[in-house]
């Protein structure tokens, strides 16, 4: 394959990673209370008016949109999806076409597309057979992972470049190999950090906001457990109105 079929497939594909990554945030701060509601993004979750909750609120409700992955508390699976989208555009980024032997490092992302393909296979099945309906939103992100794994996929079965060779300086392909390999260590690397610091984020605030509405619902409790309390009013306290009525 050409470098410039390459990185033509490849800006694509980062194009797509991107509208996962965009997508999921929106889902992310839907779950969480913090997108307001329009008639537009009402109909994309299949309601023709923003009154009432959507599917995709349904959804984000229930049991199947949380996941332990870091104990002891839930991650919303908008913010994993979130995660998965940041670690494969940091990839696609920064990582061309590789010549030889290092272009088998393309097998990372193209098993870690492959779980995220059967993690979206799984949360299909879900709305179709648990929730009984579906979640658009949540079905465009599943729909917008099969071509970018797909695609990963391709360019790392096809898309290597034959090993360097050079016979004039000597050794310098050995030399360019060794800086070579930096790369894709580099975006793995870069790509996890902030997609598990885009996870663990949303974990806290998820948390702290848990933490809040424990106050708020403990607080009314409290108040409502409260019994009333006559207040005796002296004749000289200041009152509205004719003293008669006191």
């Amino acid at each position: 394959m050409s470098n410039r079929k390459f990185d033509w497939v490849r800006i694509i594909l980062l194009f797509l990673a991107v509208t996962g990554l965009l997508l999921s945030l929106l889902l992310l701060r839907m779950g969480t209370g913090q997108q307001d509601k329009s008639d537009l993004l009402a109909w994309a979750c299949g309601q023709t008016a923003a009154a009432g909750p959507t599917d995709c609120d349904k959804a984000l409700a229930s049991e199947f949109s949380r996941i332990v992955l870091f104990p002891p508390r839930p991650v919303p699976v908008a913010a994993v999806g979130m995660g998965y989208f940041t670690a494969l555009g940091f990839w696609l980024l920064m990582v061309s076409q590789l010549p030889g032997k290092l272009h088998r490092a393309w097998a990372v992302p193209a098993l870690l597309g492959l779980l995220g393909l059967l993690a979206s296979a799984f949360y299909v099945y879900i709305m179709v057979a648990k929730l009984g309906f579906v979640c658009r939103l949540c079905a465009a992100v599943h729909v917008i992972n099969l071509p970018i794994v797909l695609g990963i996929w391709y360019l790392w079965l096809r898309g290597g470049e034959p090993a360097l060779e050079y016979t004039d300086p000597p050794g310098r392909a050995s030399c360019l190999t060794a800086q070579l390999w930096k790369i894709p260590v580099l975006a793995l690397a870069a790509g996890l950090a902030v997609g598990l610091a885009q996870v663990r984020d949303a974990q806290t605030a998820d948390a702290v906001r848990a933490l809040e509405s424990e106050s708020v619902a403990y607080d009314r409790l409290s108040f409502l457990q409260n019994k009333p309390v006559d207040i005796a009013i002296d004749p000289d306290d200041a009152v509205y109105g004719p003293r008669t009525r006191w």
